[in-house]
């Protein structure tokens, strides 16, 4: 009992009055009084198993491992770290802050947090406050490549060209072999028209990580066309169509209408309409693709239509996944 009156002295009560009907109990579960003592060890294991279920793809049981690591200890950042980060993979943006932000109070001396959160608040549309994060990440560690990326990616979407570029320049004198950090560089190249660095990084990117590439071989393709190698371009991207299946059936489509084995009116046949009743990441895909090509084939003005049909879908960027990276486990 003594131990209670100085919980509520903690919470600022100074009279626990019991008599007769009346019992005055206030904040009895923030105090723990019912929910029990915190368990460490329960909530490590918890976020063991979480990690472990969400490693297989399954989202739903990570969820409920980290419920049961928050649940046996509310005061530990991992359960509410671990936790944000399922639900943003799950798309649950504003619960995957609010867990992150919960995370950050409690161990604010922690970067991975603070890069996580970030990207979750980009995901959500908030670059401000995405910068924000990675700014605080990186003044606590300034030697991870992974944010220096993952805020240049911010910035190019912000339009912050050349500070994208020094960000991603640092991420890769940090690590020579980040794939990743090449993908994005390349992309900030590629915004700034330089045309043969950009092929350069998003040649490397390839190079040194095969898997999950399919668009930035879209945009191989876009920029050796522009630079007078379309044969060799053609070969190439021929080649990998036929041995190496893309992850998904859009990007073999895209191939095709890029090599000329599909009509542009195939292509942009399932994106008219308004933007309220369409796939705007598909819209923004193909006619992005759409003015790409034009501009190759020197038919400017199609191409200004489609790219302003693409800006209209107001996507700022279609290769999000494969250039942001959250905390290392």
């Amino acid at each position: 009992m003594r131990n209670l009156f100085r919980a509520f002295e903690r919470e600022g009560v100074r009279q626990l009055l019991i008599g007769g009907q009346a019992v005055i109990l206030i904040a009895l579960s923030a105090i723990g009084v019912f929910a029990g003592d915190p368990d460490p060890a329960a909530a490590h294991k918890a976020v063991d198993e979480g990690d472990a279920a969400r490693a297989k793809g399954d989202l739903a049981g990570a969820l409920e491992a980290y419920d049961r690591a928050v649940a046996a200890d509310s005061a530990s950042p991992s359960g509410w770290h671990h936790r944000g980060l399922v639900r943003r993979q799950d798309g649950k943006l504003a619960e995957a802050i609010a867990d992150l932000e919960r995370a950050v109070e409690l161990d604010p001396a922690a970067p991975g947090p603070h890069n996580d959160l970030g990207l979750a608040k980009a995901d959500a549309g908030d670059l401000a406050g995405a910068l924000a994060s990675y700014d605080t990440s990186l003044r606590l560690a300034p030697d991870s490549a992974l944010t220096w990326n993952n805020r240049s990616f911010a910035r190019r979407l912000t339009g912050d060209f050349d500070g994208a570029l020094k960000d991603a320049t640092m991420a890769l004198q940090l690590d020579p072999k980040y794939a990743r950090a090449f993908l994005n560089r390349g992309l900030c190249l590629y915004d700034l028209r330089e045309w043969e660095d950009a092929l350069a990084d998003l040649e490397k990117s390839v190079e040194l990580e095969a898997e999950g590439q399919d668009y930035t071989r879209l945009r191989i393709w876009i920029l050796r066309a522009r630079l007078g190698k379309k044969e060799a371009a053609d070969k190439d991207l021929r080649q990998w169509l036929k041995s190496q299946k893309p992850a998904g059936d859009r990007v073999e489509t895209y191939g095709k209408f890029l090599l000329g084995d599909l009509a542009e009116e195939e292509l942009l046949a399932n994106t008219t309409g308004s933007l309220d009743s369409i796939d705007r990441l598909r819209k923004s895909e193909a006619r992005f693709l759409a003015g790409s090509k034009a501009m190759i084939e020197g038919r400017v003005e199609d191409a200004k239509r489609h790219f302003q049909e693409a800006l209209a879908t107001k996507m700022k960027n279609t290769e999000i996944e494969p250039l942001l990276s959250p905390s290392p486990k």
